[in-house]
């Protein structure tokens, strides 16, 4: 029974990883699109 919790939970890992890879691409992608038509990541708002 412990063998399937940890396949589980292995399984679990492995999930959230891609999850986190796929919005940290999308995000890099969506950086660069805005970029390119003027957007400043860290500008002070006045």
């Amino acid at each position: 029974m412990t063998y399937v919790f940890y396949g589980m939970a292995v399984l679990c890992v492995f999930v959230l990883a891609h999850v986190y890879r796929t919005k940290l691409a999308v995000r890099k992608e969506w950086l660069i699109w805005a970029k390119e038509r003027g957007y400043e990541e860290n500008a002070e708002k006045i």
